[in-house]
């Protein structure tokens, strides 16, 4: 189920970041997957998104993508993928690979 909600009435801050599993932009619109599985679809772009969010918990991983750093299993070499917690597979660009290896290298993400 999704919740539409005017960008006047949300601020990222106003919710738990903990909460969210990841962002997808789409046109002028963000997808916000929380891990209870609502999706909040808000009329923003990703960039006004990404300067609210605290970087540290999150990484972009396509130019569409910010996840959730505690949300990630695994990062697939052969499908530049990261699987996270609940199954998803999430797209990883050839520019944001080295981000994510960083990222897996210093912490618990399996590379595969």
């Amino acid at each position: 189920m999704s919740e539409i909600i005017s960008k006047t009435k949300l601020e990222i801050n106003e919710f738990n970041q903990d909460k969210i599993m990841y962002i997808q932009a789409k046109k002028n619109y963000i997808y916000i997957k929380r891990v209870d599985n609502n999706v909040l679809i808000i009329k923003q772009t990703l960039e006004k998104i990404e300067r609210d969010l605290e970087n540290k918990k999150f990484i972009k991983t396509h130019k569409s993508f910010l996840v959730n750093c505690t949300c990630i299993l695994n990062y697939s070499k052969k499908t530049c993928c990261v699987t996270l917690t609940s199954g998803e597979k999430i797209p990883v660009s050839r520019r944001q690979k080295g981000c994510v290896l960083d990222l897996a290298s210093n912490s618990s993400i399996a590379i595969t």
